[in-house]
């Protein structure tokens, strides 16, 4: 009976110590951070704003992001449904940078690289600056180097002259090839420019004038008229000027040539008059307008002594200058006739 007591008295000692720990059987999950976006992150030199996107299971209650990396030029994270951050501009070369992002036990990495800084290209002329050429024309050659070429980016030539034709570039050669045509006129001048992107130089093209057949010819004397000197209607300001091959204006020789010339332009002063410079054009309509020259009026000739005489003067030869004929007046003491 005694024992059979003790027996008794044991059992709740047995059952207690044979209850199982509730709070061991469910330990608390560790959080998991998972990287949802790419591993390597990269960005050209301009920089800019990088986007990391993960899921974060089994969140801790106080636990926060955080984010380390060593790279002065990664910075301003910011952590949210995205961690966002800063990449500067590279000026140097290219560079790389790891960033652990951590939430309490878990961690990911994220590497960031970035391009380095592009190296500018170099365009340089290597043949002389200014091209002459005689009014016969010809071919041109421009040469230059090219440093750093950029992928996509040509060598391009441009010239505004009608008479600079054929240009191309020649990419291998490191050449630029043109045609300059045979000059009927004056001299001229243009310019071919060159250019690599932003890169760019220029040529100047220079061409010799055809020589002059006319004759070269002084003021001898003239006469100015006010509009309205000839009645109504005249609104314009009217020269009439002689010229001479002669350095001797005292007398007529017959060795000179002699030209008359009656402008007519819309600028005058009456104080000091002057044919105002520019280009005139023979006019056989007599339209008295501004920019013309009255053909009426317009005459070459020289002294004959024998013949008979017009506004006091022998003539030799009478020759009414073209509609076409143009004449350009530098001053009224240097005038030429082509």
């Amino acid at each position: 009976m005694k024992k059979l007591l003790y027996l008794l008295l044991a059992l709740p000692f047995v059952f207690v110590a044979c209850e199982p720990d509730s709070k061991d059987s469910h330990p608390t999950p560790d959080p998991v951070l998972s990287l949802t976006s790419e591993v390597t992150m990269e960005f050209e030199a301009e920089g800019g704003k990088g986007v990391i996107t993960y899921t974060l299971e089994n969140a801790v209650e106080g636990a926060e992001l955080t984010a380390d990396y060593d790279a002065a030029w990664i910075s301003n994270f910011a952590f949210g449904e995205t961690i966002t951050f800063d990449v500067a501009a590279n000026e140097g070369e290219q560079r790389e940078a790891k960033v652990t992002v951590k939430y309490d036990v878990a961690s990911m990495e994220v590497v960031v690289k970035q391009a380095a800084k592009p190296v500018e290209p170099v365009l340089t002329l290597t043949s002389a600056e200014t091209m002459e050429f005689s009014i016969e024309g010809g071919e041109g050659v421009i040469t230059y180097t090219l440093e750093n070429v950029v992928e996509g980016i040509e060598v391009v030539a441009a010239c505004e002259a009608d008479w600079v034709t054929e240009y191309k570039v020649f990419d291998a050669e490191s050449k630029v090839a043109f045609t300059v045509a045979a000059n009927e006129g004056g001299a001229r001048e243009t310019t071919m420019a060159v250019s690599y992107g932003d890169k760019k130089f220029e040529v100047v093209i220079k061409q010799a004038a055809k020589p002059f057949e006319g004759y070269e010819l002084s003021y001898m004397f003239g006469t100015y008229y006010e509009p309205g000197h000839w009645g109504a209607g005249y609104d314009n300001h009217n020269y009439y000027v002689v010229l001479s091959t002669s350095n001797d204006f005292s007398t007529y020789s017959s060795s000179s040539v002699y030209v008359e010339l009656d402008f007519w332009s819309a600028e005058g002063d009456a104080e000091s008059p002057a044919i105002p410079v520019g280009e005139y054009v023979i006019d056989v309509e007599e339209s008295c307008a501004a920019g013309t020259i009255g053909a009426g009026y317009t005459r070459y000739w020289r002294w004959m002594p024998t013949r008979h005489l017009l506004y006091g003067y022998s003539l030799l030869k009478v020759r009414w200058l073209s509609a076409r004929t143009r004449l350009r007046v530098t001053s009224l003491t240097s005038m030429a006739i082509r």
